[in-house]
Parts: structure tokens; sequence; C-alpha cells
């Protein structure tokens, strides 16, 4: 069922895939592969920081068990940023965090990262990221 959309919005740097998710997710989610999934394209939010199951950012509200668009790459403005407790910097490098849907300042290594936020964020909120897994 998995599609891959490359250029949606005449953005070369934007990439989206097509992906189930396994529980209610909303726009902006950080969401990884469900490890216990056979599918190969079920996504799932996580609490466990650094999580090397990352997958990419939600751009649309998906119901469980429907299919929805998930971004990989590019530009995002609306990825769920984790800066509540500490802030997240200018410039910092992006993970799965401990709070399930969001984005936090990575500790891990290659292999966890989301990516980058351009800006620092001081709360919980919905911010901009540029997307580039590795």
């Amino acid at each position: 069922m998995g599609y891959l959309e490359i250029n949606p919005h005449d953005r070369p740097d934007i990439c989206t895939v097509m992906v189930k998710a396994v529980v209610a997710l909303v726009a902006g989610d950080v969401v990884v592969w469900d490890p216990t999934a056979k599918d190969g394209i079920s996504v799932n939010t996580t609490t466990t920081a650094d999580s090397p199951y990352i997958a990419g950012v939600i751009v649309e509200a998906i119901d469980a068990g429907k299919y929805g668009k998930m971004q990989v790459s590019g530009f995002c403005p609306t990825v769920k940023i984790d800066g509540g407790t500490t802030d997240v910097a200018a410039d910092a490098i992006l993970a799965t965090s401990a709070v399930a849907g969001y984005a936090y300042t990575a500790t891990g290594t290659a292999g966890t990262i989301l990516g980058h936020a351009p800006t620092a964020v001081a709360s919980k909120t919905t911010g901009a990221a540029y997307i580039k897994l590795a």
C-alpha cells in the first residue's frame, strides 16, 4: 500500500510516504516504525528518547488503523518539539523524546537523528525543523 511522494508542493527537498497508524496520530507527531508490526509500514509514537526506529513526522491526522502521509525529508513547519523542561537550542540536532509524539535534542548516534531545529524552542510546542533522517 505504501508509496513515495517526491516534490508534493513544488519543493524538491520535501518527500512524504504513506504509512499506517497504529494509534490515532495528528499532524506534527514524531513517529517511529513499529517494531512489532510485520507489515513494514506501521508507525507509532514512542516514549523512548533517541529511538533507533525513528521514521518521520506525520503531516495529516490519521485515525488508528488507517493510512496517511508522513514526511521523511525537507523543511517541516509543524514538528512537535518538547522544549518544556530544558530549552531546545537553535540548530539543535533532533531525535525522539521521552514525551510521546515529540522531538527533543538528540543525545544518541547516527540512526536516531530526525533532523535539526533552525530556531530555539523554549516550550512544548509545534516548531519548524529540517528533516533529514540519519
